[in-house]
């Protein structure tokens, strides 16, 4: 990025899906791309709508429309919400926690997760740009965050590998 002038960052790239800004300075954002760019690169709230506005909050994992499950169990009574829950979505009611979340405060936030395909621990980085995010139900998103972790740990060195390692460097 380049700071213009005027205080405007430019760099090349908005509306090519990179998230970078593409303002030559003239106006704080040449473009409605570029402004999305900027504001989805500032935080993970902004990222957030705008996977919401492609995606339909819809889960990339088993297809759960979120959205639609959130008001279905807003409009319910709140004594109505636990079963309805097991009826549309038995994933949630499986982890009685989420469940109790969810029915208490039907809200999107409780529902779904904005989640990096690559893990940020793998090289995934950060919320940069749409390209490493998905749409995934709470379950969804505790399985994947477990498989994640379980891979991360295979792939890490045994206490008994490292200590081969310094036992074979020179002194």
């Amino acid at each position: 990025a380049s700071a213009q002038p005027d205080g405007a960052v430019g760099t090349s790239g908005a509306g090519d899906g990179s998230g970078d800004l593409c303002c030559d300075g003239a106006e704080l954002f040449c473009s409605g791309a570029c402004s999305a760019a900027f504001f989805t690169r500032r935080g993970a709230g902004a990222a957030r709508r705008r996977l919401a506005d492609d995606e339909r909050a819809v889960c990339a994992r088993c297809g759960l429309d979120c959205a639609a499950l959130c008001q279905r169990l807003a409009e319910a009574a709140p004594s109505r919400r636990p079963a309805l829950l097991r009826d549309i979505a038995p994933a949630f009611a499986a982890r009685p926690a989420i469940a109790a979340r969810l029915t208490a405060d039907p809200v999107e936030g409780h529902c779904w997760h904005a989640d990096h395909v690559v893990a940020v621990r793998a090289g995934g980085g950060a919320c940069a740009t749409l390209d490493n995010l998905q749409t995934l139900c709470v379950p969804c998103h505790v399985e994947k965050t477990a498989e994640d972790a379980k891979a991360a740990r295979a792939a890490a060195p045994t206490a008994a590998a490292r200590a081969r390692v310094r036992q074979s460097r020179p002194s």
